[in-house]
């Protein structure tokens, strides 16, 4: 399959589009330097086995620490996180005012495949600021909040660390 790609800065070249399976033998050429295999340049290892469903009951530590690494919160799960904790703060804030606390209740949708049940198991390691164990290093140990002062994670950061405290 050939197509365009565009890359930062506005550049752009032909480019091949290959399946992953055949990652492990493409490699690029560049003149004088060495031949680089594509899936070096990613951070984690592509054949690794990645939960394609998520349940409610594997409570694993490699798993619970796969998907609260691995989770990445785009806007659209930002709006989402912060819509709910503002909610759970003003509970915690005004337990006894009955408006707020009679209307506390939480409704997930949206269509098959789109992330709830990743969303609702993500946002209950949260909650419980769930404490986890690196399986590769048994001694590197993560509360769930810490998971979120990541880069692409900073917008939430402020949001959840105030329910947490």
């Amino acid at each position: 399959m050939r197509g365009t790609t565009t890359e930062p800065f506005g550049l752009s070249h032909d480019t091949t589009l290959w399946p992953v399976s055949e990652f492990r033998s493409i490699v690029i050429e560049d003149g004088d330097r060495e031949p680089m295999q594509i899936r070096n340049i990613f951070e984690k290892d592509l054949f690794r086995p990645i939960n394609g469903v998520v349940k409610a009951d594997q409570q694993d530590e490699a798993i619970v620490w796969q998907e609260l690494d691995e989770y990445v919160v785009t806007r659209e799960l930002d709006k989402h996180f912060r819509k709910f904790f503002d909610a759970y703060l003003a509970a915690i804030d005004n337990p006894s005012d009955p408006i707020i606390a009679g209307k506390m209740g939480v409704w997930v949708s949206g269509f098959f495949g789109s992330g709830k049940s990743h969303f609702i198991k993500i946002l209950s390691y949260l909650l419980n600021n769930r404490l986890v164990c690196n399986p590769k290093k048994p001694v590197e140990q993560k509360r769930a909040i810490e998971y979120c002062g990541r880069p692409a994670n900073l917008p939430k950061t402020a949001v959840i660390q105030s329910a947490m405290s």
